[in-house]
């Protein structure tokens, strides 16, 4: 009986229960709650008052806003629990201008996003994470989205991170991806140096990408570096 409650009843439920509260639900009650919000029906009864849970239903987006690094972390837990439940082919996650200011994920954040590499069902996946002080540690766990089976689409914003050569390093065995097309990454404002720019630039000879685009401003690549990038 509790299942054919008001929209907007469901809609307060779901902005005013506590995160973790949330998170912590069985898997079965949270399924319950997704498949009746994702009916078409109960789009307007749901767009002010849960806009964000809405658009990451209905595979669009995900924008958290964050007091701290540990609600930034339970947040990123709750969307892989998300992923599971719901079965996302696109999900853009931002994690940066969005934060609160002092707020970063760091490496155990990226971490934690690197679980989407088990989805079965992700093509696409946008990870803006500017200035969150993820590091080579967080850098060199991401690198394992190349295991993401069905991954066509890859856009990774890493800039201001303290990422140095062994990020990139790591980062360049996304060319292994076997479903990989399209690939971004934005390092501006790491200190990759030549060593990491070379890195890089094998991912142009990767079989599966038509597309890639690297972002390298400011980030210590001096000739060597930059003659691997142009060969």
């Amino acid at each position: 009986m509790w299942l054919q409650a008001p929209a907007e009843v469901w809609a307060c439920i779901i902005v005013f229960f506590n995160l973790d509260a949330l998170g912590n639900l069985p898997a079965e009650v949270l399924e319950c709650i997704f498949v009746f919000l994702m009916s078409d029906s109960l789009g307007n009864a749901l767009g002010k008052v849960c806009q964000s849970l809405w658009r990451c239903l209905r595979r669009e987006s995900v924008v958290t806003r964050c007091r701290s690094t540990e609600e930034a972390k339970t947040a990123i837990a709750f969307i892989n629990r998300l992923q599971n439940i719901v079965g996302f082919r696109q999900l853009e996650i931002d994690l940066s201008g969005s934060l609160s200011v002092g707020v970063k994920i760091q490496a155990s954040g990226a971490k934690l996003l690197a679980l989407l590499k088990d989805s079965p069902t992700l093509e696409t996946v946008i990870l803006n994470l500017g200035n969150n002080s993820v590091r080579d540690d967080g850098a060199q766990a991401l690198a394992a989205l190349n295991r993401a089976r069905l991954l066509q689409t890859l856009v990774i914003d890493l800039s201001d991170n303290s990422v140095q050569a062994s990020g990139a390093l790591a980062l360049a065995s996304l060319k292994d991806a076997a479903s990989l097309s399209t690939l971004t990454l934005d390092l501006s404002y790491n200190s990759v140096g030549d060593r990491g720019a070379q890195a890089l630039a094998a991912l142009k000879d990767a079989s599966s990408l038509r597309s890639l685009t690297l972002r390298l401003s400011d980030t210590s690549v001096g000739n060597s570096g930059a003659q691997a990038l142009a060969a």
